[in-house]
């Protein structure tokens, strides 16, 4: 475990984010979005969602199907490509999709600093209480009001069998990440060694604030390994046969889009990190054509492509979940003002104390919310209301049966700046040029952003006055 110091993650306002989760001051679930190698999407949980809060029953990862609720389909469209529409009219405020991960990890440093998140789910494994009280720094647990509110239960966590740092929200949740890839990736296992290796070189090399998971680009290799263990390989597509082979990887696209990962300033390091995961697998699937080929140069690319143009970012927390369910409660006026009053004065402590460095954050790919196209001017956002990885997708406005479903790949920051701002980090993070209703609108004032237009608004009432 790392000692992190009060305030180690300075949020940049430039970065954009397919990554989520909420910040937490003054007032209460206030909008925050974050990256996945420059991957962009939403923030704020709707009220709708934020009172959909479920039992630890419904909330817990069990073997079963990744869809719940769906009003949506993936279609192939010309002029879009691959895309997510309505089935039926949508309302705004109503669930779209309620989805699983086909993976999901825990942030190197985030895990490092002490967050502590199952290994299968990342549902937090503290209670709001003992968060508070942690990233407060306060000398004892808060009395919360109507703590039946706080869904999490850590007396049901357990730990790894082979007595690594792993943690498990359930025995259900441990023996699914055993089986899908925690037996692999071990650090008390037979190759621990070259697992600790790769990822404090990766933290090197990944300083926060954090944008993707080393745990999930090597969950990726496993499932390939696994896929082709003691199989006739019938092509040369190594994602064949895994849950990955729909989503998009291309590194470079005509028209001179190139992902940033090609940039020059990114190639030693990522090349480090290449070959220790190739000497790491090597050993786990040695002799697999499929791994190898992922982890040459054009292969391992391709997968750092896949992870920064489909992975969305997972924030859970069970202060967040608590305070869903406590507002969502009736109560008296004069006990509704001490509740705020109560949380208000814990956030503004949080804040001060730990910036905004609060929840227990991955990434993760979905696959039904990766057809989202994006808008700068999106019809849904995604959220996880249940302090876990499982993921709401929410309609922002009202959606007509057979519209398109889009998000924001940027975060609000990034969003309200220039068109031509807009148009490179959609450009170096997706290969796309925009053409969303507002890149068209904009398209003669490029360089003018949200704040510049609304100036101009106030300055033409004022001139009208």
């Amino acid at each position: 475990r790392i000692d992190c110091p009060s305030k180690l993650i300075e949020r940049s306002t430039t970065i954009s984010p397919r990554l989520t989760g909420a910040k937490y001051i003054s007032k209460r679930l206030l909008p925050r979005a974050r990256v996945n190698f420059s991957v962009g999407t939403t923030t704020r949980r709707p009220p709708a969602v934020m009172a959909s809060a479920g039992s630890v029953a419904e909330d817990r990862c069990k073997e079963a199907a990744n869809i719940f609720v769906s009003v949506c389909q993936e279609q192939m469209r010309p002029e879009r490509g691959r895309c997510l529409v309505s089935t039926q009219n949508i309302t705004e405020g109503d669930l779209i999709l309620v989805e699983r991960p086909v993976a999901v990890a825990q942030f190197a440093w985030n895990e490092a600093c002490g967050y502590r998140a199952c290994g299968w789910c990342l549902r937090s494994l503290e209670t709001a209480a003992e968060m508070f009280t942690r990233l407060a720094a306060l000398p004892s647990p808060p009395a919360l009001p109507h703590p039946e509110c706080c869904s999490s239960t850590p007396e049901l966590s357990v730990k790894c069998k082979e007595g690594c740092a792993a943690q498990y929200c359930t025995e259900d949740c441990r023996n699914s990440a055993w089986q899908q890839h925690h037996k692999y990736l071990c650090t008390e296992g037979p190759h621990g060694g070259r697992v600790a290796k790769l990822y404090e070189a990766w933290r090197e090399f990944h300083q926060p604030p954090e944008t993707t998971s080393i745990g999930l680009l090597c969950q990726i290799v496993v499932a390939v390994g696994n896929a082709t263990d003691g199989q006739k390989e019938t092509t040369e597509d190594p994602f064949e046969n895994t849950p990955f082979s729909a989503f998009c990887r291309e590194v470079e696209l005509e028209g001179g889009f190139k992902h940033k990962t090609l940039d020059d300033g990114w190639a030693a390091s990522i090349d480090h990190i290449r070959l220790l995961m190739l000497e790491l697998f090597t050993e786990v699937f040695p002799g697999s054509a499929a791994v190898a080929r992922l982890l040459a140069p054009s292969g391992f690319m391709a997968m750092m492509a896949l992870v920064g143009r489909n992975g969305a970012g997972v924030g859970t927390s069970a202060i967040a979940a608590y305070d869903a369910k406590a507002t969502a409660l009736e109560m008296p006026d004069a006990e509704r003002d001490d509740m705020d009053a109560l949380l208000n004065g814990l956030y503004e402590a949080m804040d001060a104390e730990s910036g905004e460095f609060l929840d227990c954050e991955g990434s993760g790919l979905f696959s039904i919310q990766s057809a989202c196209n994006h808008a700068c001017v999106p019809n849904a956002q995604y959220s996880f209301p249940n302090n876990s990885a499982e993921l709401h997708l929410t309609a922002l406005e009202d959606i007509a049966a057979g519209d398109e479903i889009t998000i924001s790949y940027l975060d609000p920051c990034a969003v309200s700046k220039s068109r031509n701002y807009r148009q490179s980090e959609l450009g170096r993070s997706y290969l796309f040029a925009c053409d969303c209703q507002k890149c068209v609108d904009q398209i003669d004032c490029p360089d003018q952003s949200d704040e510049d237009e609304d100036n101009e608004e106030e300055e033409d009432e004022e001139g009208e006055d």
